[in-house]
């Protein structure tokens, strides 16, 4: 919601109303190693609250990827290649959303 808001793609006071869905379809941290890369994709779904029709849909594929300098922790670089690759994620969707005309 943070990420929506401070986008500014959609207003409060906009005569239509949607709903946002996010269906993640992976998300698969690594097991280990010295260099930590997640993917993540995730769909997401753009629905009108007045008509239930679909009014933007897409798959957004991402990786968050941790050097081994960034922490001496494994447990520290895993956890924060999780948080960039959700990031970058919702991110490209907000890029995606903003260049399309609902």
């Amino acid at each position: 919601m943070e990420a929506i808001d401070k986008a500014g793609v959609f207003s409060d006071d906009a005569p239509d109303k949607v709903n946002i869905f996010v269906k993640v379809l992976e998300l698969d941290p690594p097991a280990g190693g010295i260099t930590m890369v997640t993917p993540a994709r995730a769909r997401y779904t753009v629905v009108s609250r007045r008509t239930g029709k679909i009014l933007f849909e897409k798959d957004i594929y991402t990786e968050g990827t941790v050097p081994p300098g960034y922490a001496f922790s494994g447990l520290v670089r895993l956890k924060e290649s999780l948080n960039r690759s959700v990031q970058a994620n919702i991110a490209q969707f907000l890029q995606s959303l903003s260049a399309v005309k609902l």
